[in-house]
């Protein structure tokens, strides 16, 4: 499955290449060590070194203005900033 945005698809590849260089190297005694960080990787003090997994918004504007969702018994559909009740047909 790919990546959802170039932006996430870009991070999946520098860890890839990252992983790789490390497998290329495994013949190596002592090989050449490369940093993680802005390979793909970012440090976080509280859980460590994490996944980049994407520093762009996910949707465009014009997708994320058009979103629906269900609150309670009520369906709302968001166009822009104005809010339309509908009837709900969401189980």
């Amino acid at each position: 499955m790919l990546p959802p945005t170039e932006d996430a698809f870009k991070h999946h590849v520098l860890r890839a290449k990252f992983q790789t260089n490390i497998w290329c190297q495994s013949h190596i005694t002592k090989p050449a060590a490369e940093d993680p960080v802005g390979n793909g990787w970012f440090w976080n003090d509280e859980s460590g070194l994490q996944p980049t997994l994407f520093k762009q918004e996910l949707a465009p504007a014009e997708v994320r203005d058009i979103t629906i969702f269900s609150v309670g018994t009520k369906t709302v559909q968001l166009l822009g900033h104005v809010r339309v009740f509908l009837l709900n047909s969401v189980a």
